[in-house]
This record gives structure tokens, C-alpha cells and sequence, in this order.
């Protein structure tokens, strides 16, 4: 185990760390954060909507066209959103206006993508999931471009007296300008489909991003920066880290699909990460078989204290109370239940066994709720979920008994000494 944590610390930790900190990578995904609400306010109205109960379908299909409005205009829009959210947030790592460059990443991602029909009309194709690397293209080429600009002093330089916002505009009138004129010229006058494009560069990674492969690759990268104490979810997750945007493009291509009749296409989703990763079974698992099975009083009282908080998907007071950060015991259980839980959800959702998701729900939703309501209500989900949690009781058993024997010693020994 000694060297097994040696390696760790020596081959595998500093890249990760190094990951970990990007200041660009940190606000793309702060800015994928920041549209949550109006995904799941959306993703709401698309459950009222499409529930899979004929009863309930008879009811609000009369009503469906004015409640679809909320999500189209929500969901539906979200790469537009993004768009200010990845120009405000990148600006910001590099301390340029972030305000102004939100803005300019909107306009050059509308261009980009141009909506506008030849009838005079407004398409939404891409200005929803579909345009979503778009949306971080246009923010990444408008603040670099801004950045190398203002750093090389090509600009308008406003007296100090100006309102800085009304400067930091000024400042942006050349670089934008150029940038304008390139991806108008790319998109309007030579004709090239940019979302088409990226479409079809992304295609392999988004066909990869869907498999056990990524699953695997996901879990294991993902617990071992928690197991040093970083925040590996918020880095590389499917449900808020790197691979957030092919998981959103999948559940709103599932929630087309449902909308249309149609199968599911895709099976790994932001829910898919929420509902069945460690967080929303295995914590809860071990906060139960800390209560009930350990005789340590530290672990009882943690179990104690932070199984509440696991059913609602806060895992930090059990991951750093046991602790399971850079605890040696628990290294194996951790990297292995989490890949399990994933992987095997994958399986059966492929076998169509259990259903797919389609509806994005907060992560904090207890699990097994958020496993019935994110499929739209399969009763098969709740039951699979119920079957993981005993199966993550299962593979914790043995490692947090060892923990144990091992904390009653450090008492018993701590209450020798006290006592002499």
C-alpha cells in the first residue's frame, strides 16, 4: 500500500493537480455551472410535459404547446447562454472586462452560427445543445484574441476619467472588429457551416464520451482527485466538469426523442452522473453501515452526522470525516464502487434493462427519487438503484471493518493513556 501511494503521490497526483488548477479549464466550467438553474427550471416544464402515464398524457397534451415554452426557451437556448457565461467567466481568469466580453462572445457566437432563415426568421438549431461548442469556441477565440490584443497595447485608449466599462468597450472596438470580420467572412461570405464543422470534428468525442470506455476513464480520474482532496467532479464530470457538454447534448437529444415518440438515443447524461455515482449510493451506503455495523465511537458519530447530508448528494463531511481522502484502507473501495455503480448502469441501460435519462434534475435530489423522476418515472431505475446501494454496502463492508478495528485501537490506546 506504502508504494501504491508513493506512485500517487509521484506519477500520478502532479499532472492531475496541474489539471486541476487551469484557470481556463475552471472557467468554462464555473460558466457551464452558472446555467444550471435555467436547465433545470426547463427540464421541469419537459417532465410536466412528456410524464409517461397515459392518464397524464390525455390530461396536459391540450396544454403541452404553452408549456413547452419555458424549455424552448431555456433549454432550447442554452448555447446562447453559455456563450455569455464562457466569455464573461474566461475574461475574468484573465483580467480583462468581463461584462464587455460576455457580450462580444454573444454576438460572435450568433454570427458564428447564424440562425437567420432565408425567409427572415430565426432557426434554433444551433442555438441549443447543438451549438454548445460553438459557444465555447466563440469564447475562447474572442477573449484570446481581446487578451493579445489589450496585452500588446492595441487598442483605443480611453482618459481615465471614462466610466471603466464604457473604456473596457472602447478597448475592445479593433480586436472585435477583426474578429467580426474573420468569422463573418468564414460563416457569410464563404459559406462554410461552423456548427456543421464542429459537429463533425467532435463526432468521434461525442460517440467516445458515450461508452464504458469514458465511464471508466471518467470514474478513476475523477475519485482519484477526491482521494487527494480535490474536487475531481467539478473538473472532468459529465454532470459539471469537462464532459458536461456532451452529457447536455445527449439528455436533450433524449428529450427530443421522447417529445417525438422516439427511442433514446444516448444513455450517459448529467443525471445518469447524479443519481448513480458514489455520492447519491455509496456515501449513503457507508454512513448506514457506520451506525449500524462499526463499534468506533468517531465513526459512529460521523456516520451519524453526515448521513442526511449524503441523501442529499453532500458527501464532503463523510469524504474528509472518515476520512476518505488520502486514506490508504479506502483507496480501492473508492476507486472501484463508483466505476461499478457507473459501469453497470451503463450496461443495463444499453440492454435497455432499466431506462435512460432524459430529464436533468439538481444533483442534490436523493437518489433514488432522482433515479425515478430523471428516467420520467421508471419504476426499474428506482429498483436499481435500491439493488446498488445494498451492492455498495456489500463492497465497503470489509474495508470499513478494517478501518474499524483500526480507530478502536487508536481509542482504546488514547483512553489507556488518558486514564495513566
Amino acid at each position: 500500500m506504502h508504494q501504491v501511494m508513493n506512485f500517487m503521490e509521484e506519477k500520478i497526483m502532479p499532472p492531475l493537480f496541474k489539471m486541476a488548477s487551469n484557470k481556463y479549464l475552471l472557467a468554462i466550467r464555473d460558466a457551464f455551472t452558472s446555467t444550471l438553474a435555467i436547465v433545470l427550471i426547463g427540464s421541469v416544464f419537459l417532465l410536466i410535459c412528456y410524464f409517461p402515464n397515459e392518464s397524464w398524457a390525455e390530461f396536459i397534451g391540450p396544454y403541452v404547446p404553452m408549456l413547452s415554452v419555458p424549455n424552448t426557451l431555456t433549454l432550447g437556448l442554452i448555447a446562447l447562454y453559455m456563450a455569455f457565461a464562457i466569455g464573461y467567466a474566461l475574461a475574468n481568469a484573465v483580467n480583462l472586462q468581463p461584462l464587455v466580453n460576455g457580450v462580444a462572445t454573444t454576438a460572435i457566437f450568433l454570427i458564428m452560427v447564424n440562425p437567420l432563415t432565408a425567409e427572415g426568421t430565426i432557426s434554433l438549431a444551433y442555438l441549443g445543445s447543438q451549438g454548445i461548442f460553438c459557444a465555447i469556441l466563440a469564447g475562447v477565440v474572442t477573449v484570446f484574441l481581446n487578451y493579445q490584443f489589450t496585452k500588446r497595447g492595441i487598442l483605443i485608449k480611453m482618459p481615465d476619467s471614462v466610466p471603466p466599462i464604457i473604456s473596457a468597450a472602447f478597448e475592445m472596438l479593433i480586436s472585435l472588429g477583426i474578429i467580426v470580420v474573420l468569422v463573418w467572412a468564414v460563416r457569410v461570405a464563404f459559406g462554410v457551416n461552423i456548427p456543421g464543422l464542429m459537429s463533425m470534428l467532435i463526432s468521434p468525442l461525442a460517440v467516445a464520451a458515450d461508452s464504458p470506455f469514458a465511464v471508466v476513464t471518467e470514474s478513476l480520474i475523477s475519485r482519484t482527485l477526491w482521494f487527494a482532496g480535490i474536487h475531481g467532479g467539478s473538473i472532468i464530470a459529465f454532470n459539471g466538469g469537462a464532459l458536461y457538454p456532451f452529457a447536455l447534448a445527449n439528455i436533450d437529444a433524449n428529450a427530443a426523442a421522447v417529445a417525438a415518440g422516439q427511442a433514446m438515443p444516448y444513455i450517459i447524461t448529467p443525471s445518469f452522473e447524479s443519481f448513480y455515482q458514489d455520492s447519491s449510493v455509496s456515501a449513503f451506503a457507508i454512513c448506514l453501515m457506520m451506525v449500524a455495523v462499526c463499534k468506533s465511537s468517531h465513526l459512529k458519530q460521523i456516520g451519524k452526522l453526515a448521513a442526511l447530508p449524503a441523501v442529499f448528494g453532500v458527501t464532503e463531511p463523510f469524504w474528509f470525516g472518515l476520512p476518505v481522502v488520502l486514506n490508504p484502507i479506502m483507496l480501492i473501495p473508492f476507486l472501484f464502487a463508483n466505476t461499478f455503480n457507473l459501469l453497470t448502469t451503463w450496461i443495463l441501460s444499453y440492454l435497455n434493462i432499466i431506462g435512460r435519462t432524459y430529464v436533468t434534475l439538481h444533483w442534490a435530489l436523493p437518489g433514488f427519487l432522482g433515479s425515478y423522476l430523471s428516467s420520467g418515472g421508471d419504476l426499474r431505475n428506482l429498483i436499481w438503484w435500491i439493488v446498488l446501494l445494498v451492492l455498495n454496502c456489500l463492497i465497503y463492508y470489509p474495508f470499513i471493518k478494517m478501518y474499524d478495528k483500526q480507530k478502536m485501537q487508536e481509542e482504546t490506546e488514547a483512553q489507556i493513556t488518558t486514564q495513566g
